[in-house]
């Protein structure tokens, strides 16, 4: 990826200074759009950062987050894309739904996040965990397996194709049955899975360390594997979660050969959507180098912020975040899908879920 330069120039001139745009942000109210609706983790994302992003801002503008939910995403991304004013008055907050709904919705999706002009993006591990009564212990990968097989087990998703779509690919590939449940949003899925009413599940890093790993204690639930974290171009162990094998790993140690096929191609692109590129800020398409500078030169004082850090740190862990070029570079890893891929995907949603996209 390139390292991301301090020098900017704009239609062959030299970018605003600084100075100028800490004048245009004083006093002034900049407007952050979360596309999905209150308490879920987009909107904690967002709320975390506003107030930062207003101390490191030049000149200091109040930042209002502005939920704008529909259609998964897709409303307030559309009217973003489109409506947006580029003079940095407005940024937003992309998720893994904003992604998915990219590639799999069809017709009512207008926008494209190749053309945002991407600020930051987080990274946010996955850890999958599986009630006892599936026949999963923790300990012996191929003796998991053949339990888990033998059982139909409920895996609960907003709808056919939002987030879930990577561990729906994971547990296929596995061989799996799985009887989805839609209609439930994270914290929805991790509260049916304590009551019993759901038998495996996933939880990103921090909601699964902060609201279900006390439950592996007692027995309740048990952690199986993560979905891997991206690095050196391969996808391996989770740093956060080092005792336990990554999906890649897992299915190795499961069918004794490396995953491979139309269906790890469509896997490898839904996890970068919902691991490597989890979280991110973006400015719209028409806003300058210079805009996207300062912000990424605010994102970049906020993470290295010692009050933000403490603040922040069971959010982002210990992952890396990426920012300006090389978090762009990471998007289109994610959302550029070849057509063979979104074709597969597809038919398998449709044989799946009997759903047509």
């Amino acid at each position: 990826m390139r390292t991301f330069s301090a020098a900017f120039l704009v239609a062959g001139l030299l970018v605003t200074p600084i100075s100028t745009h800490a004048a245009e942000f004083k006093s002034k109210t900049v407007k952050l759009t979360v596309p999905l609706k209150e308490g879920g983790g987009a909107d904690h994302f967002a709320r975390l950062f506003a107030p930062h992003f207003s101390k490191h801002l030049p000149g200091n503008p109040k930042v209002l987050v502005v939920n704008k939910p529909g259609g998964s995403g897709i409303k307030a991304a559309n009217w973003f894309h489109r409506r947006a004013k580029a003079n940095g008055s407005e940024f937003i907050v992309v998720s893994t739904s904003n992604q998915t709904s990219m590639i799999l919705g069809g017709k009512k999706v207008k926008y494209d996040l190749n053309k945002w002009r991407f600020i930051m993006l987080s990274p946010k591990g996955t850890v999958v965990y599986a009630l006892p009564k599936t026949g999963a212990k923790g300990k012996d990968i191929k003796a998991d397996v053949a339990a888990m097989r033998k059982v139909v087990m409920k895996h609960g998703a907003k709808n056919p194709t939002s987030a879930e779509l990577r561990s729906f690919l994971a547990f296929d590939m596995l061989g799996f049955k799985i009887k989805p449940v839609f209609g439930l949003s994270t914290g929805k899925q991790r509260k049916a899975i304590l009551r019993s009413e759901l038998d495996i599940n996933y939880d990103s890093s921090d909601a699964y360390l902060a609201k279900a790993h006390k439950y592996v204690k007692i027995g309740k639930i048990v952690p199986i594997m993560t979905l891997g974290y991206f690095k050196d171009g391969a996808i391996g162990r989770d740093p956060a979660f080092s005792s336990l094998p990554s999906f890649p790993e897992y299915y190795e140690a499961a069918t004794g050969k490396k995953p491979s096929g139309d269906i790890w191609e469509a896997y490898k692109h839904f996890f970068h959507m919902g691991v490597t590129a989890s979280k991110a800020f973006a400015l719209p398409p028409k806003a300058s180098n210079g805009l996207r500078d300062i912000y990424v030169k605010a994102a970049k004082d906020i993470v290295n912020d010692p009050q933000f850090k403490k603040r922040a740190l069971k959010t982002l862990g210990i992952y890396k975040q990426s920012f300006g070029d090389d978090a762009q570079a990471v998007i289109k890893s994610a959302v550029d899908v070849a057509p063979s891929s979104k074709a597969f995907m597809k038919v398998w949603i449709k044989q799946k879920f009997d759903v047509n996209i």
